[in-house]
This record gives structure tokens, C-alpha cells and sequence, in this order.
């Protein structure tokens, strides 16, 4: 399981599940492996915000269920043969889970789930209204089909944008700054398998595998060489694919993401009941069941419509995407390996020029934030690297939004680095 943090700033966390005031702030942070000083593994997937209300300091996190499972293969290891015998199991736990910010779910709302859920229209309802998302193509990859939306088709340039860890839809998360971008170059939003409205896969959401996922994608839109942008842990998936394939990369566009040095990482144990939770609200799809007003406060939409400026469609799309996917095994997988992803990219290097914007919040948490970033440039041997390569640090931004904040700077910035 990922606790996705956020140290708010007045912004939003991504795919939240709740917040949760009053939660011994220090021991969630240790099952991310977090020092003292937090170390921020967002860096991995979480993102952190923190509210500072004058005189009133106040941690609040976001959560993603992860543990590793096949989709296509049917759960085999929860303490349950059905739903009603799995809602009676987690009304026995409910003390665990309220231990883990849980406390919104009471006997009476397990009862609402089960009965919503035995009426079979509902479930139907929440697949036909998944279904019914359509924003961009579908491309054939390993028999699967991966979603991509492509801007600015006219230009010649090409930006493929990778996402952060969770994000729902990143073609709708990014919109603010693909749109912008898309003034000046055909922009690819690619949303990896389990992301979106992308197929659920089999194959193991190792780095490598994801990897060469988004190559045979843009191998079947006949992209070969590009910027890549990514956030937060798309950043190790770049490293990495610029390693793999090499000359296809021409410059790289990091939007507070998680450096290839970073080598503080400790993966905790969570106690497996809360796997097990996740799995049972996964395997019943039991987010999309809540009433929609508390749904939509579980999943934090109208929080994080403060800076993205959603159109009426698009929080309709979020919330139907949510609704049935919302940790869905893909998702948990990925999550589950995020330690050994980002451990996989120690002693590698770009070989192409970087631009890397980080965020305010994320240095002010995680002192060597920054250093870590220019040490990326630094430490690459080659030095026409090393001269074309710069970290901006941006005032005033997070780690989850530095997209929408700054997008006016950022968009300015890499039109001048890379004409």
C-alpha cells in the first residue's frame, strides 16, 4: 500500500481517498520509509503539502492502496468467499482502519455498500459510464489497448508527457500545460497501462516493462525522437528509457521529479489487513458505490478542481474513471515496486540535456532536494550535457500542481531551451 501524502499549501492531494485530521502524522510517515526530516519519497508517487494556518501546523496525507496482484486472475488470498461475508470481515476491522484515517467508514455505510452492490445495475452502470470516457486514441500495445492524446499535431516538434504515480487521468491532469504547450509543438499525453482509460494489463508493473510499453506506444504513432516531460516518478521511467532506447530522447523536461540519485528509499511493512481492504474494494468496486457527494469528497475532486479549472465534462469524466478504476491492481503493483523502480536507475545518467523545474514545497521538506537535481547534471560525464542542462526552482508551487501554478514560467522557460 501507498500512502500518497501531501503537505498542503491550500492545495489539493492527488487521487485521495481521505483526509484525515488528528492522525499521529510521524508514524504514517514511517511506513514510507520517511526520516525525520521527511524525506520525501514523492518523489515516488506520494505528494506532500503542508497547511500552516498562521499558528496551526497540520499534516494531512492521501492514500493509494497498492499490493501486488494479477488482474485477470481471481483474488485468492482474502479472508472471504463473497461481499457479504468480506463487508462483515472489515466491520471486524474497523478499529485497524480507523487507525489508518479510515474513521469515515462506519457499519452503517458497509451496509449501504451492500446493498448497493447487490443490485447488479449498479456495477453495470458504473462500467458503462467508464466506458463512455472517450478524450483521446486507443493504441494497440501487447495485444492491450494504451490511450494517448496528442495535441498540436501540426508541429513538428514532439513533448511526450509522462505522468506521476496515481494520477487518474493524466490527460486531464496536464491539460493546463499540454494546451499551452500545443501553441508550439505536438504534445503526447500517454497514459500507461492501468492509468486513464487505458486496458489493464498482466505483465508486472516493473520499470523495465512499462518502459518498453511506452516505446512500442510511440513506435505505433511513428514517434522516434522527442522531448520527454515527465512528473514526480516519471522521472525514473525517462532515465530509463533514455538508457534503453538510446537517440530517441533529445532533451528532458522534469517537472519536480524524482531523481535518479535518490537512494534514501526504505520500503515498511503496512499490515495486511489494509492490503486486504484494498483488494476487497477493489475486486467489488466499491469507490463508485458511495453516494456521489461523498464520493466525489473521497476522491478529493473538488479540491483539486481549485487549480486545475476542470469543465463540467472533464469532473464528470474524472469521477466516472475514478469511480471504477480507483486503485485498481495495475495501480497497486506499480506502487508495491516503486522502492526497486527507483532503485533500478543508481549510476545511470541522461544522455541528453535536462530542464528540471522543482517545486518550493517539496525543498522546504526534503533540504537536498534541489542539490539531488543538480547533482543529476553534475555528475553526467559528458559536458556539452552539463552546459545545456539546468534545475529551476519555482517559488511558490507543490509538489502535486507545479504544472498549473507555474505553467506561464514553464512554458516560457522550455520554448527558450529548446529553440
Amino acid at each position: 500500500m501507498l500512502f500518497s501524502f501531501e503537505l498542503r499549501v491550500h492545495s489539493s492531494p492527488i487521487n485521495s481517498i481521505f483526509s484525515e485530521k488528528g492522525i499521529n502524522a510521524s508514524k504514517i510517515l514511517n511506513f514510507q520509509g520517511l526520516s525525520d526530516e521527511l524525506n520525501i519519497i514523492d518523489t515516488v508517487g506520494s505528494s506532500y503539502e503542508y497547511i500552516d494556518n498562521d499558528t496551526n501546523a497540520e499534516l494531512k496525507y492521501t492514500k493509494i492502496f497498492t499490493d501486488p496482484v494479477n488482474v485477470n486472475k481471481e483474488i485468492s488470498d482474502l479472508p472471504c468467499n463473497d461481499i457479504q461475508s468480506c463487508i462483515d470481515w472489515m466491520k471486524e476491522k474497523k478499529e485497524v482502519l480507523n487507525e489508518f484515517g479510515f474513521s469515515n467508514i462506519s457499519d452503517e455505510i458497509f451496509d449501504y455498500l451492500l446493498l448497493q452492490y447487490q443490485d447488479k445495475t449498479n456495477i453495470e452502470k458504473l462500467q458503462q459510464n467508464f466506458e463512455s470516457v472517450n478524450y483521446g486514441i486507443k493504441v494497440d500495445v501487447n495485444g492491450n489497448k494504451m490511450s494517448v492524446n496528442i495535441k498540436g499535431e501540426e508541429h513538428n516538434t514532439t513533448i511526450v508527457v509522462l505522468p506521476g504515480l496515481g494520477i487518474s487521468s493524466p490527460v486531464l491532469f496536464y491539460k493546463s500545460l499540454t494546451e499551452i504547450l500545443s501553441n508550439d509543438y505536438k504534445v503526447v499525453t500517454i497514459e500507461p497501462f492501468g492509468y486513464g482509460v487505458s486496458d489493464l494489463t498482466d505483465e508486472e508493473r516493473t520499470a523495465e516493462n512499462m518502459v518498453f510499453e511506452i516505446h512500442e506506444c510511440l513506435q505505433k504513432l511513428g514517434i522516434d525522437q522527442f522531448y520527454l516531460m515527465a512528473h514526480s516518478i516519471g522521472g525514473i521511467y525517462s532515465i530509463i528509457y533514455d538508457n534503453t532506447f538510446e537517440n530517441e530522447v533529445l532533451g528532458f523536461i522534469g517537472l519536480d521529479n524524482t531523481p535518479s540519485n535518490y537512494d534514501d528509499y526504505s520500503d515498511d511493512s503496512i499490515p495486511e489487513v489494509i492490503y486486504t481492504f484494498a483488494k476487497i474494494f477493489n475486486k467489488y468496486h466499491l469507490w463508485g458505490l458511495f453516494p456521489e457527494n461523498q464520493r466525489k469528497e473521497i476522491m478529493d475532486i473538488e479540491h483539486e478542481q481549485q487549480y486545475q479549472n476542470y469543465s463540467e465534462e472533464e469532473l464528470e469524466d474524472l469521477l466516472n474513471i475514478n469511480s471504477y478504476r480507483f486503485s485498481n491492481p495495475n495501480l497497486i503493483d506499480e506502487s508495491s515496486r516503486s522502492g526497486d523502480n527507483v532503485a533500478s536507475t543508481k549510476g545511470l545518467y541522461f544522455h541528453c540535456p535536462l530542464l528540471m523545474f522543482t517545486s518550493e514545497q517539496t525543498q522546504s521538506f526534503f533540504r537536498e532536494w534541489n542539490t539531488l537535481h543538480e547533482n543529476m547534471i553534475n555528475d553526467n560525464p559528458n559536458k556539452k550535457i552539463i552546459d545545456k542542462s539546468k534545475v529551476i526552482p519555482l517559488e511558490g508551487t507543490t509538489h502535486g500542481f507545479i504544472h498549473t501554478q507555474k505553467k506561464d514560467i514553464i512554458y516560457d522557460e522550455i520554448n527558450r531551451w529548446i529553440n
